[in-house]
């Protein structure tokens, strides 16, 4: 029983020590490429890859100041009487709703806390301005 405690630990504590070294050695090789956080997040987001930020970021909105760890361009369309949210950056389908206070409730609980979405006017934030 021991011995198969044993093995567990070891192979845990090499699995860490593993990616301690990978990391680091991969913040090295990026270091002297020269190149920087934001430049991969840039190429990221060109991909279409959704990566969270490890450090919360803030934001100062009418005095107040919030923190968020990932940002989320949506885009709102309406056809009809009916109000479409979607993944700016990957035009994946959110949610739909007939009103748009509905919508923006939808939206608060589709994303996770400390997410900040962006809604800009010409991407159809007009529907919503009056509700936020």
């Amino acid at each position: 029983m021991e011995l198969i405690f044993f093995f567990v630990l070891g192979a845990a504590v090499g699995f860490w020590i593993a990616q301690y070294m990978y990391m680091g050695a991969l913040q090295k090789i990026l270091d002297e490429l020269g190149i920087t956080e934001d430049q991969l997040r840039k190429v990221a987001d060109n991909l279409g890859v959704s990566v969270p930020s490890p450090k919360p970021q803030t934001i100062e909105i009418d005095g107040e100041t919030f923190e968020y760890t990932d940002y989320v361009e949506v885009r709102v369309e309406k056809l009809d009487d009916v109000y479409y949210a979607y993944d700016d950056n990957t035009n994946q389908f959110i949610a739909q709703e007939s009103d748009p206070s509905l919508l923006l409730e939808r939206l608060v609980a589709h994303f996770p806390a400390n997410t900040r979405v962006n809604i800009d006017p010409a991407n159809g934030g007009k529907y919503l301005k009056d509700l936020a």
